[in-house]
């Protein structure tokens, strides 16, 4: 994924945002960094830090104009115009959003950060079906990595549209051709919960650990998903005594 898109992701999950100290720390930086941008114009890492900090204050409106501004000024940079998308689709302008996107995926072909925003976006507007040949092709003519990243996107995709069978035949194909990796496993096991197929989900958490892990080894991922979905299981079975 895009830098952008990262801090987008991380912003929420950020501690500088939880503490009223640091915050306040952050807040007074931040401004220091926009007087200086809207006067004097900041060299490229200040211009990262300064957004990084923008989101993690949740201060995102003003980040979408900050952004705008870096974009005017040099179309090239792709990271940037992502990250432009992404601050859109959260700040409510969804439509324009999906119209840049589309054009950003005409021009960049193979970019699949793009092809995950246009997904997402064609998910939101409900109309996954945009995506899913475009996926699809690019899914058949990939190679490692790019391989795995495009045949989880198109599964998903089959998920949202309730083709079930469809995603399952791809996570397995997946499975099956990369074996050290425990992400299509983990995310058919995901699918099998969702279904309340609990035994399915339960006997996939193990194969994917033993991909994950040697025998005797702790994974807190496998560990906690385990946990959450047994008690998911019991709550079920108790609905329907």
């Amino acid at each position: 994924m895009a830098f952008g898109l990262c801090w987008v992701l991380a912003s929420s999950l950020s501690t500088e945002s939880r503490r009223s100290g640091d915050r306040r720390i952050l807040e007074s930086r931040v401004n220091i960094l926009l007087k200086r941008h809207h006067s004097l114009g900041l060299n490229p890492k200040a211009e990262k830090k300064m957004i990084k900090s923008l989101l993690t204050l949740g201060r995102i409106q003003e980040a979408r104009s900050a952004v705008e501004e870096i974009v005017d000024k040099d179309q090239s940079k792709l990271g940037w115009r992502l990250l432009l998308v992404e601050l859109k689709r959260q700040t409510g302008d969804k439509k324009i959003a999906l119209e840049e996107i589309n054009y950003l995926a005409g021009v960049h072909h193979k970019n699949i950060e793009i092809l995950e925003l246009k997904a997402l976006l064609d998910i939101e507007n409900k109309t996954p079906y945009a995506s899913l040949s475009l996926i699809k092709k690019r899914f058949e003519n990939a190679t490692k990595p790019n391989r795995m990243r495009l045949g989880l996107l198109l599964a998903d995709l089959h998920q949202n549209m309730k083709q079930s069978s469809s995603a399952e035949l791809i996570y397995k194909l997946l499975a099956e051709e990369m074996k050290g990796d425990a992400k299509p496993v983990i995310a058919l096991a995901e699918m099998k919960q969702k279904e309340k197929l609990f035994s399915e989900a339960q006997l996939l958490l193990r194969e994917a650990r033993k991909r994950r892990t040697k025998p005797g080894q702790i994974d807190s991922l496998i560990d906690d998903l385990a946990s959450e979905w047994g008690l998911q299981a019991e709550r079920s079975n108790l609905d329907y005594r």
